[in-house]
């Protein structure tokens, strides 16, 4: 719930979890300061109308700057006139879809391990804890060369000032 105040501002919690298909976390100092931290993480799969391969993707701003982005919308018809791509085609890993740099994994601000592709096809399932300061994005399913599993986590420091971006990856091969 959103509390406005006699001052017309909308009051939005500090950290807020968004459950659903394509789940987002949103964490933020709490402060509307022009100097404020925030920032934006998801989940979900790329095999979603739409969906990109952005799977542990965030947007980061802080001192009235935005450091990590993601690149938005594309005109979905330009590969498929001049290229004759096969734009539409999710159904696997090697689809052409995936190739486009704002749509595929290369255009985004996630890990790659040892080269490989992201699995596309697979979910990645967001957990929180009760005020939302500390998101773990599940991406075992997205990312199979760990294979005793692979994460991201996003905190807000408590006292506001500090956000925290941490990968881990277990299982991977040695040399990777």
């Amino acid at each position: 719930m959103v509390d406005v105040p006699e001052t017309g501002k909308a009051v939005l919690p500090p950290c807020k979890y968004l459950r659903g298909t394509v789940p987002v976390a949103v964490q933020s100092d709490g402060t509307d300061a022009p100097g404020r931290i925030w920032a934006a993480i998801k989940g979900g799969s790329a095999n979603l109308s739409h969906a990109h391969a952005d799977q542990g993707s965030f947007v980061f701003e802080a001192l009235g700057e935005r450091w990590a982005l993601d690149l938005g919308g594309f005109d979905y018809t330009a590969g498929e006139k001049k290229w004759g791509a096969a734009f539409w085609d999710n159904s696997s890993r090697t689809s052409p879809r995936w190739k486009y740099f704002k749509i595929g994994p290369q255009g985004h601000n996630i890990v790659t391990a040892g080269g490989d592709d992201p699995d596309v096809l697979g979910y990645a399932a967001m957990s929180s804890n009760p005020d939302a300061s500390e998101v773990a994005v599940d991406l075992s399913a997205f990312h199979p060369v760990a294979a005793s599993g692979a994460s991201r986590t996003a905190r807000m420091d408590a006292s506001g000032g500090v956000w925290i971006l941490e990968d881990s990856f277990n299982g991977v091969p040695e040399g990777t």
